[in-house]
């Protein structure tokens, strides 16, 4: 609230928004230089994905069933 009052609030969101992408291209680039770490990343996104749509499977197994 202060950077609001005080007119920092630009300065504030601008480190901010570079923190981010910092925090992006340090996650980003052992993604891209490492297979072992890309592959590791895509099986996560594969058990997250596979995991939701079993969940709205059987959601709506349990809606049917009623």
């Amino acid at each position: 609230m202060d950077a609001f009052a005080n007119g920092a609030y630009e300065t504030k969101l601008n480190h901010a928004v570079v923190d981010a992408l910092d925090n992006h291209s340090a996650m980003a680039d052992p993604a891209l230089r490492h297979e072992k770490v890309f592959e590791g990343l895509a099986n996560l996104l594969v058990e997250a994905v596979y995991r939701q749509l079993r969940g709205k499977k059987d959601s709506a197994e349990t809606q049917q069933a009623r």
